[in-house]
C-alpha cells in the first residue's frame, strides 16, 4: 500500500507540472516529446499504427468524465480446470464517467472510483500506451489468472496494455486492485 501513496503523490506531481506547461505554452524546442503541447508516440500493438498523446488531451477527472465509453477494460480469466458451470473470464469495465462494473455474480454493483484512483489509472494508461512498458514482459507461469488490461483512449481507439501472467509485477498488481477493490465487499 506504502508503494500505491507514493505513485499516486508522484502522478499527482506530474499532473500538476504537465497541466502547468499546458498552461504556460510549453518547453522551448519541446515540441514532439509530449510536454507543453507537443506529442509523444507509441505503437498500439494490436494493429501496428502510430497513437499520439497529447496534452492537449483532458486531464482532469472533471473533463475527462464528460466522455462517453469505456476507458479501461480489465479481463481476469482463470487458466486451471474448473467446473462447467464457472466461466473462466470476470471481466471489469471502467467508462470514463467514472465508474466500474463488472460481470461477475458476486460483484456489489457498479461503483464510482475517487478521482484519484480515476487520475491514477488513466495516467497508468497513457504512460504504458506511450511507453510500451509492458509490451516485452513475461512470466513464465502454467496455471493461476492470467489478465488482460485494455485502455480505450479519448477517441475510442483500443490499445492493449498488457495480455498474461502478472503475479510479479507491482504496478500492474496495483491496478488490479485499485480496479477490483470497487466491486467486491
Amino acid at each position: 500500500m506504502e508503494k500505491i501513496g507514493k505513485v499516486r503523490e508522484i502522478l499527482g506531481l506530474v499532473l500538476i507540472v504537465a497541466v502547468g506547461l499546458y498552461l504556460f505554452g510549453g518547453c522551448a524546442g519541446a515540441e514532439g516529446d509530449g510536454i507543453g503541447g507537443g506529442s509523444g508516440k507509441g505503437k498500439d500493438k494490436d494493429k501496428g499504427k502510430d497513437i499520439e498523446v497529447t496534452m492537449d488531451a483532458p486531464v482532469t477527472a472533471d473533463d475527462l468524465q464528460k466522455l462517453e465509453g469505456d476507458m479501461f477494460v480489465l479481463e481476469s480469466t482463470i487458466c486451471e480446470p474448473i467446473p462447467d458451470y464457472m466461466d473462466p473470464t470476470t471481466e471489469y469495465r471502467v467508462t470514463y464517467d467514472g465508474y466500474v462494473y463488472c460481470d461477475s455474480e458476486y460483484s456489489t454493483g457498479p461503483a464510482k472510483l475517487s478521482d484519484e484512483d480515476y487520475m491514477e489509472l488513466y495516467w497508468f494508461c497513457v504512460h504504458a500506451v506511450k511507453t510500451d512498458e509492458f509490451s516485452k514482459y513475461y512470466e513464465d507461469v502454467c496455471d493461476g489468472d492470467t489478465y488482460k488490461f485494455t485502455y480505450y483512449d479519448t477517441d475510442g481507439e483500443e490499445f492493449v496494455v498488457y495480455d498474461g501472467y502478472c503475479y510479479d509485477n507491482a504496478d500492474l498488481q496495483d491496478i488490479i486492485a485499485l480496479v477490483t477493490g470497487y466491486v467486491y465487499e
